[in-house]
């Protein structure tokens, strides 16, 4: 996909020395389409350049004049100082497996992206957080192999689905079309830079909210997760809406001004037990009594608000993984919790 180079500079209050204002992302554009872009990096006097033509069009990094480029960029002097100037390669990869015996792939190792949208790091974090919570489970002797097999279920559709929609991004912001009177102080030339300015905004939004990327993913196909038969979510790029969904993000609601919901979550499993009308604990007896014979921990929470009832779409009783995850939903425990926990717990299979 290429092989820009990136110029990381630091300035302070850089909007000073030119008419755009504050921004976090600038494109740089002449007739032939964007060949630059700027980023702000800390909000404040870190930036960085990005040439998409690459060492190939400005030589190697030592030999790069970047005093003639930032000065074309912000259209006058300024003073800054280099920090550094580094070429890197824009990618499209997933790796076939994320699991091969004992290796485990995470991270860059497991999947690259161009970084339009900025999706490389939740995806890594994502990983991790899935990941870290079935080793610990395996090896403390509380869940079976087939939680490890899960990992590549749940994570790899998802870096499928990241990587290819930072590729759109890309795609869509290079604006390769030629516009011969962008650069002239005509009206056509300003007819073509406002139509130009407007398809940027239309075009980026999507890159800019992206919420569903971030948290609305849903492990619908994990081998781990209880499917009740209902449909499941339709995904969104820009929008996350809370669901307890099996296999999604458990949704937050404040229990207090300082709790919510999501901190009752990540170092065991959770029964909650939602609603007035929700299970009595003596009811709940045989699940802990199994959750104790497998070693594995688990704790109940009863919460009576309405809110959290409804937030967690009317079901009276929800599993929670430790990763903050839907593992199970439902009414009623089954008749046999022990096969619940089971396949919670990968011992099934």
């Amino acid at each position: 996909m290429g092989a820009p180079l990136s110029i990381y500079f630091r300035a302070s209050e850089l909007w000073r020395y030119h008419d755009k204002g504050k921004g976090v992302l600038h494109f740089i554009i002449d007739q032939n389409g964007v060949w630059a872009t700027l980023n702000s990096l800390n909000g404040g006097d870190l930036w960085r350049v990005t040439l998409h033509g690459g060492a190939k069009m400005y030589g190697e990094p030592d030999l790069v004049d970047h005093r003639a480029i930032l000065n074309r960029i912000i259209g006058r002097e300024f003073p800054y100082e280099i920090i550094a100037i580094s070429p890197w390669v824009r990618r499209k990869l997933v790796t076939s497996q994320f699991r091969y015996e004992r290796v485990f792939l995470a991270g860059d190792c497991a999947h690259q992206n161009t970084p339009s949208g900025g999706y490389g790091m939740n995806t890594g974090l994502g990983d991790a957080v899935d990941l870290g919570w079935k080793l610990a489970a395996f090896s403390q002797g509380w869940a079976g192999e087939m939680l490890l097999q899960s990992y590549d279920a749940e994570r790899r559709p998802v870096a499928l689905c990241n990587v290819e929609e930072a590729t759109r991004n890309f795609n869509l912001r290079s604006f390769p079309e030629p516009r011969p009177a962008l650069m002239h102080d005509t009206p056509e030339g300003e007819a073509q830079r406002r139509a130009l300015g407007e398809e940027i905004i239309y075009k980026t939004a999507r890159e800019l909210t992206s919420d569903g990327i971030a948290m609305g993913y849903v492990y619908t196909n994990s081998p781990v997760i209880c499917s009740d038969g209902t449909a499941a979510p339709a995904f969104s790029v820009t929008d996350y809406k809370q669901t307890c969904y099996p296999g999604a993000r458990a949704p937050h609601v404040w229990l207090s001004p300082t709790q919510s919901t999501l901190d009752l979550f990540g170092d065991s499993l959770v029964l909650l037990c939602l609603g007035k009308d929700a299970p009595a604990p003596s009811i709940l007896q045989s699940l802990h009594q199994y959750a104790a014979k497998l070693r594995a921990p688990l704790r109940v929470h009863e919460i009576e608000s309405a809110a959290v009832f409804d937030a967690y779409d009317g079901y009276p009783l929800v599993l929670v993984r430790p990763d903050g995850h839907v593992a199970w939903r439902g009414h009623e425990l089954p008749l046999d919790s022990s096969d619940l926990l089971m396949k919670v717990l990968g011992m099934q299979g």
